[in-house]
């Protein structure tokens, strides 16, 4: 190109010297900005490069210099002020950076370059922060100021002292991670977030945020129009009496012999009459936190999702699609919100050209975005709620008061040998009592005669537990009973918490362990409520459980109410999902 802009010139100058003047004024400021944009570029190269080499590459001995004579305030953080100056030279790198990134506005900097030059303005800061970090390392271990005679022979101050100098050591890592941060965001909101765009340097940003623990690994489920999709013809004044009503929907119309669109979507035939409806529902084992509609039609379309318009008004693509070997506009829209766990269901609605004579292709994708951690978690766990209600067993006689092990082993008896701080558990445990409670003293729960209606139960105003008591409710007199329930678990339980209540105490025991002895009521007389107790409750594991409680009833008011809420995990049996299209 150059040789063909100084032959140009040459030519000019050959026209001029016979007075032959052209007008020449506009070519050659393209050459100027030719000159300038190859200039640019090169420089462009240069700087990335040297901020790779003179910064990037070099070890942290000479970016920070610490040895043995190395002193925290004189040369690290004050007077020499190692540490702060490490900073400003990140800084003047990262705006050498920015400066590149503006000047290249002039010239269409690529938006892989951008991107490069962004992540690089990352890595200063996180190399700035590697460096600190095993520089500081260094001083606590070999700096005389901390391994002196004096300090090696007081090693409990001597440990404090390097405790502290590795916390104010920490603050530093964090102040220049946290500048590194800004830019790999800054770098992926810009080139990524929302966009169809990525490249190694967004693939870099995103997996170096991820191991800091800033973003979460995302993973993909897909949906594509086919024949489990359904068509309504009908007008619908009100989506989400339409939506459920299963008689006005029929299957769709796939084209014969069609080939798919975006890879997996079959192309759905949409009759020559307006307002037509496409129905489509997904179960979401979390709420998704974004879903994204792609589809392929001659005209946007309004989509709905739970019934509410998706109101962000959908992108034209600039790459257009091939349906049944026509091109067809690519439109896309978003949305993150209107999801839920769950069933969910996307309406989107078509209004056809009312002169059109012949049936009109649609088709269409479904991008559903979670977090990796959270939907592997959800596949794997099961939430489960246990509450008091009448299954529950009662009883009032004082069999449980022999003292009694503290922890039952499975599938065994209770011996000779108790403890004296807890439970008889011998008629718990028996088959016998499984099978014949009524003839060992135990009766179905029936309600109770709290003080306090459930609304001024503080944490259980909403629950679905019921106030239980001995189905003999003896309300002239002080009295004790016991509650039982035993629950079989299929998995190992991940974390329990429950929330329970007995007026006037409540002694609680799970498996035999005891987790929490004659806990009072907790009044607050300005609000006119009781305070549950919260309790973690570690002690239950798979097989049988059996939770009991004692509770010391008032003369006239006494109840017992609970709501244990616990996660277990999934044996392999009960895990089996069937989640097709999911990548990551």
């Amino acid at each position: 190109m150059f040789t063909r802009i100084k032959d140009f010139k040459l030519t000019d100058e050959h026209y001029r010297e016979k007075n032959l003047h052209l007008p020449t004024e506009a070519i050659y400021e393209a050459f100027d900005y030719y000159d300038n944009y190859i200039t640019f570029y090169n420089r462009f190269e240069e700087e990335v490069n040297r901020i790779e080499v003179s910064f990037l590459a070099s070890t942290p001995g000479e970016l920070l210099r610490v040895n043995e004579l190395t002193e925290w305030k004189n040369h690290l953080t004050e007077g020499q002020r190692r540490i702060p100056k490490l900073m400003e030279q990140c800084d003047a790198l990262k705006a050498d950076i920015i400066a590149l990134i503006q000047e290249g506005n002039n010239f269409g900097l690529k938006p892989e370059d951008r991107t490069r030059a962004l992540y690089i303005g990352g890595k200063i800061y996180d190399h700035g922060a590697d460096v600190v970090q095993k520089q500081i390392q260094k001083y606590i271990d070999v700096s005389k100021q901390l391994n002196n005679e004096q300090m090696t022979a007081n090693p409990v101050q001597q440990k404090q002292y390097k405790m502290t100098i590795n916390n104010k050591g920490n603050e530093f890592v964090l102040a220049f991670l946290k500048k590194g941060v800004q830019l790999y965001n800054t770098l992926l909101s810009t080139f990524y977030d929302g966009k169809d765009y990525s490249d190694q340097w967004t693939d870099l940003a995103y997996g170096r945020l991820v191991d800091l623990g800033v973003r979460k690994l995302k993973v993909f489920e897909h949906i594509f129009t086919n024949y489990a999709w359904e068509v309504n013809s009908s007008a619908l004044s009100d989506l989400s009496t339409s939506s459920v009503n299963s008689a006005s929907w029929h299957a769709v119309q796939i084209a014969p012999q069609s080939s798919t669109v975006f890879d997996s979507a079959r192309v759905i035939l949409i009759p020559p009459r307006p307002g037509i409806y496409l129905k489509r529902e997904f179960t979401a084992e979390i709420k998704p936190e974004l879903i994204t509609f792609d589809y392929a039609y001659d005209k946007p379309v309004e989509v709905y999702l739970n019934n509410v318009l998706v109101e962000k008004a959908a992108t034209l693509r600039e790459d257009f699609v091939k349906v049944n070997n026509v091109l067809t506009p690519h439109y896309s829209v978003d949305s993150s919100r209107n999801m839920k766990y769950g069933l969910n269901n996307i309406i989107i609605k078509i209004a056809v050209d009312s002169t059109a004579v012949d049936a009109t292709p649609f088709s269409s994708f479904i991008t559903l975005q979670y977090d990796k951690e959270k939907l592997e978690i959800a596949k794997t766990t099961e939430k489960r709620i246990l509450l008091s209600d009448y299954s529950w067993l009662t009883r009032k006689d004082d069999f449980v008061l022999e003292e009694a092990t503290s922890n039952i082993e499975e599938e065994t008896a209770v011996t000779d040998t108790m403890p004296a701080d807890s439970l008889a558990y011998a008629q718990v445990q028996t088959d016998t009592m499984a099978t014949n409670q009524e003839e060992a003293g135990w009766f179905s729960a029936s309600a109770s005669n709290f003080q306090f209606f459930k609304a001024q139960m503080f944490g259980l105003e909403s629950s679905e537990a019921l106030d239980i008591w001995h189905p003999v409710i003896d309300s002239n007199n002080v009295e004790t009973v016991y509650f039982k329930k035993d629950i079989d678990l299929d998995g190992d339980v991940i974390e329990a918490q429950a929330k329970l209540i007995g007026q006037n105490s409540v002694t609680l025991w799970v498996n035999g362990e005891l987790v929490i002895a004659d806990q009072g009521l907790i009044v607050d007389d300005r609000l006119k409520k009781i305070q549950s107790h919260e309790i973690s409750i570690a002690q239950l594991k798979p097989g049988k459980n059996t939770i009991l409680a004692k509770v010391v009833g008032g003369r006239e008011f006494k109840g017992f109410i609970f709501e244990m809420n616990y996660t277990i995990r999934k044996t392999i049996i009960n895990s089996v999902v069937d989640t097709p299209g999911i990548s990551e």
